[in-house]
């Protein structure tokens, strides 16, 4: 009986530690060194984790205290079926920069309705392992 139950809690640890592998292997940090707005929330200049669900469905960043999170769903995007990357691309609005989109892999996530003034100001693109 101390074998069974003892196979059991070993049997559930490993199983949690599977899990805690496989989420943590889904996430990127980013290095963003500009204040930022997103869904009428300002962001600082910081480092982000740009993280996607289990599920693959969603992808959700947050500031490094955790203290800032958005959570979008991922849809089919341009990249290449097999991009790896994870990219956060932003456009401004007068003088402010806003988060546009969020890439993770071949998937993009909108993060914002509004339309930028790109006329004025490009698109600036942060990849995972730029800024490190």
């Amino acid at each position: 009986m101390k074998n069974i139950i003892r196979t059991a809690i070993l049997a559930s640890a490993v199983v949690a530690t599977v899990a805690l592998a496989s989420t943590s292997a889904m996430a990127a940090t980013l290095k963003v060194p500009f204040t930022f707005m997103v869904g009428g929330k300002q962001c600082p200049a910081g480092t982000y984790t740009v993280q996607r669900g289990i599920n693959s469905g969603v992808v959700t960043i947050s500031d490094e205290n955790g203290t800032r999170n958005f959570t979008w769903v991922l849809r089919p995007g341009d990249p290449a079926p097999g991009d790896k990357a994870v990219v956060m691309r932003f456009g401004a609005e007068g003088q402010t920069h806003v988060l546009e989109t969020v890439q993770y892999g071949s998937q993009v996530a909108k993060a914002w309705g509004g339309k930028s003034t790109r006329t004025e100001h490009p698109t600036i693109s942060i990849s995972a392992g730029e800024g490190r």
